[in-house]
């Protein structure tokens, strides 16, 4: 029965963050379950849909509720290296048990330190580029 709850719920995260991630701005992003067996298996949970076509998804994204902490530097490595640019995350739904029930305690986004910097930097630049544009 445990099993099966934690199946659903796992699940169900994934499509949440696939919501979050269209909604910011990504349109064609699904779960991997849903698109592409291998991309699944290669413990990468969400994709966009029609690769050839939309391309692919600048993240590679593996989603996880736990009770506990996230073993972040295996699940990172666990994951497929799709290439330069594809950015790993591990994102994270903490919960803990009350009663019968699983209540979240937080949401947790987990990245390589290089990963990190470089969102920052390209950040940077963007709002640089806004700047300069405004001046014009």
């Amino acid at each position: 029965m445990a099993s099966s709850r934690n199946r659903t719920a796992g699940h169900k995260w994934e499509r949440d963050v696939a919501k979050i991630f269209r909604d910011i701005g990504f349109p064609h992003v699904v779960t991997s379950r849903s698109e592409n067996r291998k991309r699944d298996a290669d413990k990468i949970d969400l994709m966009n849909t029609d690769e050839f076509e939309n391309g692919v998804f600048p993240y590679s994204i593996q989603c996880k509720t736990l009770t506990t902490t996230a073993p972040y530097p295996k699940l990172l490595k666990e994951m497929k290296d799709l290439g330069k640019g594809v950015i790993k995350v591990v994102m994270h739904r903490q919960t803990t048990k009350s009663g019968k029930k699983f209540i979240e305690t937080g949401r947790y986004a987990s990245l390589h330190l290089e990963d990190f910097i470089n969102l920052i930097t390209e950040n940077r630049k963007l709002k640089k580029e806004i700047v300069n544009l405004r001046k014009k």
